[in-house]
């Protein structure tokens, strides 16, 4: 499977009266791979994939901003001001099915 991703930043800062828009986009590759193996009394299926792309939209925080948002965290939602981050992410899956006959 192949995926494309575009994401859209709009942030209005109400207090210093700013804007800025920031656009991001990336692809997400998927491929799969797997194995069945069927015996006299039951069958075995094995599947695995990863998926590759980027994880969630992030900013880094300076330890001075992160000091203040962990300090505000009940009462403000901080506004990031530092731009986007798109970090390398891979999510790994592995199933395996026992399929049985009833008779």
């Amino acid at each position: 499977a192949l995926r494309a991703i575009r994401y859209e930043l709009e942030q209005f800062d109400n207090i210093e009266e700013t804007r800025r828009t920031q656009r991001e986009n990336w692809m997400e590759w998927t491929p799969s791979w797997g194995v069945t193996v069927g015996l006299a009394d039951l069958e075995l299926r094995y599947l695995g994939r990863v998926t590759t792309g980027t994880g969630r939209p992030g900013v880094e925080w300076t330890p001075v901003q992160a000091d203040v948002l962990a300090a505000a965290r009940n009462d403000f939602l901080l506004a990031p001001e530092a731009p986007l981050t798109l970090q390398d992410a891979w999510v790994l899956t592995n199933q395996l099915s026992v399929s049985i006959p009833v008779r």
